[in-house]
C-alpha cells in the first residue's frame, strides 16, 4: 500500500522520526488521548500497528530501547521506525474499529492474526419448497429468509429447539426433504411434531406453522406469549390441566429468547443500529468549558457509516435526522444475502462488539418501527447528559 493511500484513507496525519531523535521528542506530535498508530520504515513499510487510549505515552514506551539488564521478546522498534502514522479517535468503539479497518488494509495478508475469530450466526428459512425448513447457517448467500446476527453457535440451535418444541417444526431436515413420501422420524412416532415427512399434516397447514414460528424471529415473541397466558388461564379454569401444562411449557421455552444471546435478533433485512458515542470535546463561542460531541454511527448489516457530531442540545434534531436516514436506507437497501466477504466480516465484527463489548460505553439503540424522535432523544441525552 502507498503513503498516499495511508495518509488519505486510513489516517490522520503522520510524524517523521530522525536519526538521533529520542522517543519522548519523536512521540509529541502524536494525540495525548485514544487512536490508533502505524509504525512504518523509511520506506513507509508497515513494521507495526497498535490500538491505546493514550496512544502517545504507549507509541514512545514501544521506542525505548530495553535496558542491557532487561529481556524483551519485543522487537526492536526504534533503528527501524522512521514515520509513525496516526489516527485519533474518542471511544473505545470507535478506537477498535479503526483498529479492524487499518490492519485489514495494511496487512492483507495475515490481518487475520492481529484479530480475533468474528464467528456470526443466521437462521435461515428456505422459501422456495412446499416444506419450508429453518436451518442454522454461518454463511449468506442463499435464497430465502435469514434472521439473526448472533454471536453463538449455541444461541441459533436453541432458537431452532424452541421454534420446534413450541410449533412441532419437523426437527429432521433431511427427511423434511423427502415429505410427504418420507418415513417417520423417532420424534415423528412419539408425536412431538407436526408428522408431515408422511403426508399426516400437509404442506398449507405446515406452511401455517413456519409463518407463526418466524413471527416470534419478527419479534412478536412478546405478544405471542401473552396470548399463549391467557390461554394456559382459560384452560386451567376450565381444568383442563394437561392443555394447561402445555401451554406453560411453550411459554417458559419462548421466554429464553428474550436472553442478552438474542438481544439483537432481528429479521437481518430489519438490522439497523443507531450507536452512540462520546466524540471530541470542542470550545464553542462564549463558552469557557470545552463541550462533549456526540458522534454518531449507523450500523447496518453491510456496514457502519460515521454521521456527523453533534451538540447534546441538538439531539433532537439528530434523532430525527438519524430516523428519517435509517428509513432512507431502508428504501434503498439490497437484499442482505448480497453481502460480499469483506461485509460478512465486518459484521462478525459489529456481531462480536454488540454482544460482548457494548456496556464499555456510549448507546446502542435497534431502530424498530415504533422508535421515534423523541424517544431516542431522551436515550441520548439520558447517556451522555453526565459526560
Amino acid at each position: 500500500m502507498s503513503q498516499v493511500a495511508w495518509a488519505d484513507d486510513l489516517f490522520e496525519a503522520g510524524v517523521g522520526l530522525y536519526d538521533g531523535d529520542e522517543p519522548g521528542q519523536a512521540t509529541l506530535g502524536l494525540p495525548a488521548g485514544a487512536g490508533v498508530c502505524l509504525f512504518a520504515d523509511r520506506d513507509n513499510r508497515p513494521v507495526l500497528l497498535i490500538q491505546a487510549g493514550h496512544l502517545r505515552d504507549v507509541a514512545r514506551r514501544r521506542l525505548l530501547e530495553p535496558q542491557d539488564d532487561q529481556l524483551s521478546k519485543r522487537a526492536r522498534l526504534r533503528p527501524v521506525t522512521k514515520q509513525i502514522f496516526f489516527r485519533e479517535t474518542y471511544s473505545r468503539f470507535e478506537t477498535e474499529l479503526a483498529y479492524f479497518q487499518i490492519a485489514k488494509a495494511v496487512f492483507p495478508d495475515n490481518y487475520k492474526e492481529l484479530l480475533p475469530n468474528f464467528e456470526v450466526w443466521f437462521v435461515h428459512l428456505d422459501e422456495g419448497t412446499d416444506y419450508p425448513a429453518l436451518r442454522r447457517v454461518n454463511e449468506l448467500g442463499k435464497e430465502g429468509r435469514y434472521w439473526g446476527p448472533l454471536a453463538e453457535k449455541t444461541a441459533a440451535n436453541r432458537i431452532l429447539e424452541t421454534l420446534e418444541d413450541v410449533y412441532g417444526l419437523c426437527r429432521c431436515n433431511d427427511i423434511l426433504a423427502t415429505a410427504p413420501n418420507g418415513e417417520r422420524c423417532t420424534y415423528a412416532q412419539m408425536n412431538r411434531c407436526a408428522i408431515v415427512c408422511d403426508g399426516t399434516m400437509n404442506a398449507d397447514d405446515y406452511q401455517i406453522l413456519v409463518n407463526e414460528a418466524t413471527r416470534v424471529l419478527d419479534g412478536a415473541a412478546e405478544k405471542i406469549t401473552a396470548n399463549l397466558t391467557e390461554r394456559m388461564r382459560e384452560c386451567s379454569k376450565n381444568l383442563e390441566f394437561e392443555q394447561a401444562q402445555k401451554l406453560k411449557d411453550k411459554i417458559k421455552s419462548l421466554e429464553k429468547m428474550s436472553g442478552p444471546a438474542y438481544r439483537w435478533l432481528a429479521g437481518l433485512d430489519d438490522f439497523y443500529v443507531l450507536g452512540f458515542q462520546a466524540g471530541p470535546r470542542v470550545k464553542f463561542k462564549g463558552q469557557r468549558k470545552l463541550e462533549q460531541l456526540v458522534r454518531p454511527f449507523v450500523i447496518t448489516p453491510g456496514g457502519i457509516v460515521q454521521v456527523a457530531d453533534f451538540r447534546l442540545t441538538e439531539a433532537v434534531d439528530a434523532a430525527a435526522g438519524l430516523l428519517n436516514h435509517v428509513n432512507l436506507m431502508r428504501m434503498q437497501r439490497e437484499p442482505h444475502g448480497r453481502l460480499g466477504s469483506d461485509e460478512r466480516e465486518l459484521l462478525g465484527w459489529i456481531v462480536r462488539y454488540l454482544y460482548r463489548r457494548q456496556e464499555e460505553g456510549g448507546l446502542f439503540v435497534r431502530v424498530r418501527e415504533e422508535l421515534n424522535a423523541d424517544e431516542l432523544k431522551k436515550k441520548v441525552s439520558d447517556t451522555f447528559s453526565g459526560e
